[in-house]
């Protein structure tokens, strides 16, 4: 902040403020700033009565590589020694990705919101989902309704250059 004042030849200058004049300046507006201070403060209370928390659920996945069919391929040689089908082991593993990759094409389809309707808990979850709490939340009545939600509350990222994948579900 600066201070005007005159020269000789009256021409107004500008030079900077000292602490003193500069704390005066706040008393004399101490009213302004505690009215500012309560607004704000008011403003912040009623949006945290009102607001619902809101949290985000992460969850790594990635494909199966076929453990449980790894070991059972294991396998003995005329010989007595242990040996590894590595045919079956890349057949199970290639069968996994691709459970893994219809699972991906499918999560916020029709048929696993028909599957999660059957669950009441999912249902009510769904129903009481509301930003804030003056509001209502939706009926969930149909399977289309939960495929809208799933779709706009859960995504799939990619993780890095890995088959891995983050679910992402925002939730309250």
């Amino acid at each position: 902040m600066s201070e005007r004042h005159h020269s000789e030849d009256g021409v107004a200058a500008d030079r900077d403020m000292s602490l003193i004049p500069f704390l005066h300046d706040i008393w004399q507006a101490r009213l302004f700033l505690i009215l500012g201070l309560c607004c704000g403060f008011l403003a912040a209370f009623c949006f945290m009565v009102a607001a619902i928390p809101q949290y985000e659920a992460r969850m790594v996945i990635a494909p199966s590589h076929g453990f449980e069919v790894a070991a059972q391929s294991v396998s003995t040689d005329i010989d007595g020694r242990n040996g590894f089908d590595l045919g079956r082991e890349q057949g199970a593993s290639r069968a996994a990705q691709n459970h893994y990759t219809h699972f991906q094409a499918i999560y916020g389809g029709r048929s696993v919101a028909e599957v999660l309707l059957r669950d009441q808990r999912v249902v009510d979850g769904i129903s009481a989902r509301q930003r804030f709490s003056f509001l209502d939340g939706d009926d969930v009545t149909n399977a289309s309704q939960i495929a809208e939600h799933i779709q706009k509350y859960v995504r799939i990222d990619p993780f890095g250059e890995s088959a891995l994948r983050a679910i992402i579900y925002r939730h309250q």
